[in-house]
């Protein structure tokens, strides 16, 4: 594999092996690191406003997440997939974040325009509704329903980013479900 790679070679290359080319090429060539960028800034950028709910503190959150990985990509151990480390770094960066910043609350109001349709006001108050019903969750429930509703991961990807055995996180999203399940009945939401 040569050390400059275009584009087009990059997008056909896996994670690892783009973090392989950043761990050789860093800080001179940055081309490796900025495809690891195109195809996760999206994903990380919408983790952090759904995790912060406020866009403007995502996108700095976001910011500082692609400069930490920047900055400690050359001792990635392999030891999980890139994907599941650069989430770990995310959700610490939110924590971190939100602890700081306890003012801040992980639901804000969203604003509701006069000309929405019903439709619309109905999954935008069905939205709230469940924004309501998260809020009142402890952080670690909320962490956990977002992990693997939001996200996608499995039970195993949850319990290697929270760093828990399967059993336990298993036990956890029981209880978040259950936890948030019991908040919607009490606001009147019936599934």
């Amino acid at each position: 594999m040569t050390a400059t790679m275009t584009i087009e070679q990059e997008n056909i290359l896996s994670d690892e092996a783009l973090v392989s080319l950043c761990t050789t090429q860093l800080p001179d060539n940055t081309e490796a690191f900025a495809e690891l960028w195109r195809r996760y800034n999206g994903e990380i950028s919408g983790f952090c406003q759904r995790f912060l709910r406020d866009a403007n503190n995502a996108a700095d959150v976001c910011q500082a997440v692609f400069m930490q990985v920047f900055r400690r990509i050359k001792r990635f151990e392999f030891r999980s997939s890139f994907k599941t480390w650069l989430y770990t770094v995310a959700r610490n960066a939110c924590l971190s974040f939100y602890r700081a910043n306890s003012r801040h609350h992980l639901v804000d109001e969203l604003p509701v325009d006069e000309l929405v349709c019903e439709q619309q006001q109905a999954n935008l108050e069905l939205s709230l509704d469940v924004q309501n019903a998260l809020a009142v969750l402890s952080q670690e429930q909320r962490q956990v329903l977002l992990l693997r509703y939001d996200l996608g991961l499995s039970l195993e990807e949850i319990a290697e980013q929270l760093a828990l055995g399967l059993s336990a996180t298993k036990m956890r999203l029981y209880r978040a479900q259950t936890a948030l399940r019991h908040n919607l009945e009490s606001a009147g939401f019936s599934a």
